[in-house]
C-alpha cells in the first residue's frame, strides 16, 4: 500500500507490515501517490512530479510552473498525466515534460477528482461536475441531471458504473439513473474523502468519509429490510433484569413491589439505525401503543397487579414497520394487604380504632395546616426581609436608624458624607455643626415623646469648601409600645439649590432685561405716534392752505386741480392719522381705511344722486409702506370714475354703479375698479390723464401690474405683492 504523508514524504506498507519512506527533502510536502497501468509509482509534492525507480524517488518533472499542494494523479488512455489542486489542474506527457495549465480562474479553483468516462475527461470541482473540451470546463449532466455540489472523487468499478463522493454521501450512475447514498441509508458519515473509494476484488465497495469507512453490498441495495427487535429486557427498581423475550414459553412471576420497571429492547437495521422509531404497547395497561422517536427504553411506574405482556413495532428511515413482535407474558402479583385474609382481619381492627383514627387525622391535620401557615409566614418575612434590606442598601439615599439615646445603630451604603464603616455606635450629633444641635435634638426629643414626625434642612462645608444643603426626615420606631428607635432619610440637595439660586439669578438678569426692552420700546412708539401725529398735522396745514388758495381762484380747472391735489393728500392724511390711533405702529386694517377712504371722495364729489358705490373689501391687514401708495391709486380711479360718469350723465334718475373690490390672493392683493355705460372708455382712457400716470407710477413703485380692460365702459384690475410675514389671520389691532 502506498500513502502520501506530507512533509513526512512517500510510505510504502508492504505485506510483512513493514513501512519504507521516501523523501526529496524537508521542503516538499507531499499530497497524492499512484500507480499506472504498467505498475509504474508516480507521487507529487506541492513543489514538483516524481516517480520512484528502483526503490529511489526520482524526480520526473521540473520545478511545479504553478506550485500548490497536488491532491491528486490520474493518467489518461492518450498518456498523458493530469495533476489537480486547490488552485490549478496540470498536464504532463509520459516523458514528464509540462505541457499546459487548466484553469478558469488560476489560483482560485479548487479540482478534486478525475476520471475517463465515455470518451471525456470528467472533473470534480466545489461547483460540481464538469468535463474538459478544448482546454475549457463545461457543466457535465448524467442523462438531463446536473449535479451541483462538490464532488471529491470520481470513480469507476467493474461494472461500469460511474462513482461520485460528494459533501452528502455518493451518488452512482449505472447509465440511466441516478441514486444516491447517504447517511440515511447507512453511510456512516455524510462528507466523502478525496480518495475514498476502493473496489475489492470481492466486487465490494468501499467508501471513506470523515466519520470511517462503510462497505457497499450490491446484492442488498434494492431490498426493503424492516427493523428487527432483539434483546427485550425487563428491569425492576432493584435492577433485577429479566429477558421476556419472545421464545419464552414460561410466564414471568414478579412480587407487587416489583411493580415500577424499565422496558429496554434493541432494533437491528440495514438502514441509519439512530432514524428508527418504536412503538410499545402495555397489553392490559394501555389502550393505545405509546410512540416515540430514537429511544429505546421506556419507564413504568406502579403498574397494578395483574398478568401483562409487550407489543413492539419499529420503522426505519424508509418508513417500513415490522410484524407486531408479542414479549413473553409476565405476572404481578397482589400486596398481601389485597389478599382475602387480610380483608377480615381489618374488618375487626377497623372498629377498635376508628377513634383513634379520626383523633390521630384531625390533630395531624391541623398540626400540618398550622406548621405549613408557618413556613408560608416565614419564608414571606425572610422574602420581604431581604427585598427590604437590598432596597433600603441601594436606595439614593442615606438612611440612618438611631436610637433614643442619639447613638447610629444602622447606616445604609450611600454615599453622602457619613462613613459607613466608622458611623455605627457613634453619636448622631457628631455631624452637625453646634448652631443645629440644639434645634434638632429639640425635635428628636419630641419624635421619641409623642411620635411625631420630624423633618429640617440643614448645610455643611466638605473639606474643598464646596457648600451642601441636606434635608432630613425622621419617622418613629414603636416596640413594646414604646418609641425606642427612629428611621431616618437623609436627601441631598445641593445640586437643587444651586440650581434654584442660578435660576433665581437668571430670572433676576432676564426681568431686567425685559424691563429695559420694554421702557425703550415704549419711548420709540411714543415718539413714533408723535412723529404720525406731526405728520398728520403737517398734512393738514397743507390741505388747508390748498383750500384757501383754492378759494381765491376763479379759473374752474385750476380749481380742480387744487381739489385734487386736496383728496390725495386727504388720503395720505388718513393713513398717518389711523397709525396715530392704533396701537400697532406700522400696519393699518384694509376694509375700514378703504371704506373712509371712498366715503370721503364720495361725499366730497356730492354724487350720492348718480353714482350706486359697491365695496367688496377683506379684513386684511396692510403695512404703511404700502397703503399710501394704494390710497393714491383709489383716489385717482375713484376720482376718474366720478367725474367721467358725472360729465356724461349728470344727475340722472337711474344711478350708474361704481364697483371698488380689494381681496387678498394668497401673498398678493388684488385691486379692482370698475364702472359701465361709459362712451368712448378707451379713447379717454388713452388721453393719459395726470391721475392715469400717477397710476401706473404708484403701482410701479408697488412692484405690481395694472390691466385696463374696455367693454361697455372700463375696469381696472391692479395686483400687487403684500408682505408674506402677515396674513388675516394675525391677531393683531391695527
Amino acid at each position: 500500500i502506498w500513502f502520501a504523508a506530507g512533509f513526512l514524504g512517500v510510505g510504502k506498507f508492504d505485506r510483512n507490515g513493514i513501512i519504507s519512506w521516501y523523501q526529496w527533502d524537508s521542503r516538499n510536502q507531499f499530497g497524492a501517490v499512484a500507480v499506472d497501468k504498467d505498475g509504474k509509482v508516480f507521487c507529487a509534492s506541492d513543489r514538483a512530479l516524481f516517480k520512484i525507480d528502483n526503490s529511489k524517488l526520482v524526480k520526473f518533472n521540473n520545478e511545479d510552473p504553478n506550485p500548490s499542494l497536488v491532491r491528486k494523479i490520474f493518467f489518461t488512455a492518450d498518456g498523458k498525466i493530469y495533476t489537480s489542486s486547490s488552485t490549478s489542474l496540470c498536464v504532463y506527457n509520459d516523458k514528464g515534460k509540462f505541457l499546459k495549465l487548466l484553469g478558469d480562474k488560476p489560483r482560485t479553483n479548487s479540482f478534486y477528482g478525475l476520471c475517463e468516462f465515455d470518451g471525456k475527461l470528467l472533473i470534480g470541482k466545489p461547483e460540481g461536475l464538469f468535463s474538459l473540451k478544448n482546454d475549457r470546463f463545461e457543466e457535465y449532466q448524467l442523462g438531463s441531471q446536473s449535479i451541483h455540489q462538490k464532488i471529491f472523487f470520481i470513480e469507476k468499478d467493474k461494472k461500469g458504473n460511474l462513482w461520485l463522493g460528494t459533501d452528502d454521501g455518493v451518488i452512482i450512475w449505472d447509465g440511466k439513473n441516478l441514486k444516491k447514498h447517504s447517511k440515511e441509508n447507512g453511510l456512516i458519515g455524510r462528507e466523502t474523502n478525496r480518495s475514498g473509494f476502493c473496489a475489492d476484488s470481492f466486487g465490494r465497495i468501499w467508501i471513506g468519509t470523515e466519520k470511517g469507512v462503510s462497505c457497499y453490498l450490491r446484492e442488498y441495495d434494492n431490498h426493503e429490510f424492516k427493523p428487527s427487535i432483539i434483546n427485550v429486557q425487563l428491569t425492576d427498581q432493584f435492577q433485577n433484569n429479566f429477558s421476556i423475550d419472545s421464545t419464552k414459553h414460561q410466564d414471568i412471576k414478579l412480587s407487587y413491589n416489583q411493580n415500577t420497571f424499565n422496558l429496554s429492547f434493541n432494533a437491528i437495521s440495514f438502514q441509519n439505525e439512530e432514524k428508527i422509531v418504536f412503538r410499545v404497547k402495555l397489553v392490559g395497561f394501555e389502550d393505545l401503543p405509546i410512540e416515540f422517536f430514537h429511544r429505546n427504553i421506556i419507564r413504568y411506574t406502579n403498574i397494578p397487579p395483574g398478568t401483562y405482556y409487550f407489543q413492539i413495532q419499529a420503522k426505519n428511515y424508509n418508513g417500513n414497520w415490522n410484524k407486531i413482535y408479542k414479549s413473553a407474558n409476565f405476572i404481578i402479583s397482589p400486596p398481601f394487604y389485597e389478599t382475602w385474609w387480610f380483608y377480615i382481619l381489618l374488618i375487626f381492627l377497623i372498629g377498635g380504632v376508628i377513634t383513634w383514627i379520626i383523633s390521630y387525622i384531625s390533630k395531624s391535620r391541623y398540626s400540618t395546616e398550622l406548621e405549613k401557615q408557618v413556613n408560608i409566614r416565614t419564608s414571606e418575612l425572610i422574602e420581604s426581609e431581604a427585598k427590604t434590606r437590598a432596597i433600603i442598601e441601594h436606595a439614593p439615599y442615606l438612611i440612618m436608624i438611631i436610637s433614643k439615646d442619639f447613638s447610629i445603630k444602622y447606616l445604609n451604603k450611600s454615599s453622602l458624607p457619613f462613613s459607613v464603616e466608622n458611623s455605627p455606635g457613634r453619636s448622631f450629633f457628631e455631624y452637625f455643626g453646634e448652631r443645629e444641635i440644639d434645634s434638632i435634638k429639640a425635635k428628636l426629643d419630641n419624635l421619641f415623646k409623642y411620635g411625631s414626625p420630624v423633618h429640617f434642612e440643614y448645610n455643611f462645608k466638605e473639606q474643598t469648601g464646596r457648600e451642601n444643603w441636606m434635608e432630613c426626615y425622621f419617622n418613629p420606631i414603636m416596640q413594646m409600645n414604646y418609641f425606642t428607635e427612629a428611621i431616618g432619610i437623609f436627601v441631598d440637595r445641593t445640586e437643587m439649590k444651586l440650581a434654584a439660586y442660578e435660576k433665581e439669578l437668571i430670572d433676576q438678569e432676564r426681568n431686567e432685561a425685559y424691563n429695559m426692552l420694554k421702557k425703550t420700546l415704549g419711548e420709540k412708539e411714543v415718539l413714533l405716534k408723535e412723529v404720525y401725529h406731526r405728520v398728520g398735522n403737517n398734512l393738514q396745514v397743507i390741505s388747508s392752505l390748498l383750500n384757501l388758495q383754492a378759494f381765491y381762484v376763479d379759473n374752474k380747472e385750476l380749481s380742480t386741480l387744487y381739489q385734487e391735489s386736496l383728496n390725495r393728500i386727504k388720503s395720505m392724511s388718513m393713513v398717518h392719522e389711523r397709525l396715530y390711533q392704533s396701537q400697532n405702529l406700522d400696519c393699518i386694517t384694509l376694509n375700514e381705511y378703504v371704506t373712509r377712504l371712498s366715503s370721503y371722495l364720495f361725499e366730497r364729489y356730492e354724487v350720492y344722486k348718480c353714482i350706486d358705490l359697491q365695496l367688496d373689501l377683506d379684513d386684511t391687514i396692510i403695512e404703511v409702506d404700502k397703503a399710501i401708495p394704494m390710497g393714491l391709486i383709489i383716489n385717482e380711479l375713484l376720482t376718474t370714475a366720478f367725474k367721467e360718469i358725472y360729465d356724461l350723465y349728470g344727475d340722472i334718475v337711474e344711478k350708474k354703479k361704481v364697483y371698488l373690490s380689494a381681496k387678498r390672493n394668497g401673498s398678493d392683493l388684488n385691486l379692482i375698479v370698475e364702472y359701465n355705460h361709459i362712451i368712448d372708455a378707451q379713447t379717454r382712457h388713452n388721453e393719459k390723464t395726470l391721475g392715469i400716470r400717477l397710476t401706473d407710477l404708484l403701482v410701479s413703485q408697488l412692484q405690481g401690474t395694472v390691466q385696463y380692460l374696455f367693454e361697455d365702459g372700463i375696469k381696472y384690475v391692479i395686483q400687487f405683492p403684500l408682505n408674506e410675514k402677515r396674513n388675516a389671520e394675525e391677531n393683531i389691532n391695527c
